[in-house]
Formats: C-alpha cells, sequence, structure tokens
C-alpha cells in the first residue's frame, strides 16, 4: 500500500507527491537504456509538464506491462517469447 512521505492536510507541509515504497529491488541496465529512461524523463517533464523521477517511470511501466499480462498479445509475452525463441500459444 503506497503511503505519502511528506504530511498532507493544512498546516502540514505540502506533500511533494513521492510514495514511501516498502519493498525494494535493483535492476541492472545497458548504459542506452538509461540514457533513454533519462530522455523519457525529460521528454515528460519538457512535452506534457509530467514531473516524475526514473523511479516512478519504472513503477508505472511495470504497472503497465501487468495490466497487459493477459493473452498472446500481450507486449511482455512477445518480447520475453521472442527473446527466448518460443512460439507463443494461449493458456
Amino acid at each position: 500500500m503506497r503511503a505519502p512521505v511528506a504530511g498532507s492536510g493544512t498546516g502540514g507541509p505540502t506533500s511533494s507527491g513521492r510514495v514511501r515504497h516498502d519493498e525494494k529491488i535493483t535492476i541492472y541496465l545497458s548504459a542506452d537504456e538509461l540514457l533513454a529512461l533519462e530522455q523519457a524523463r525529460v521528454r515528460l517533464r519538457g512535452e506534457y509538464r509530467i514531473s516524475a523521477d526514473r523511479g516512478r517511470i519504472v513503477r508505472e511501466a511495470i504497472a503497465m506491462a501487468l495490466e497487459d499480462l493477459g493473452s498472446a498479445e500481450s507486449g511482455l509475452v512477445r518480447r520475453l517469447g521472442a527473446q527466448a525463441g518460443n512460439d507463443i500459444h494461449q493458456p
């Protein structure tokens, strides 16, 4: 469950929008992947006025991939299946 880090409500500190997370993972990216992630962050801010740190972008991308995981048409299924050389079959 997500809980804001900063206080909210009247009279308290203004929330930064950051969320405290109880669990942590470490991922390794290539230099090109990290650069693409940073460029996405800058593009979100410049073109859409959305301020998001890299962790938030990664969490949203994971959420999107997991929501889409219901069929063989899933982007995650197609990409991982192609990398593994598997033919994709519906369960």
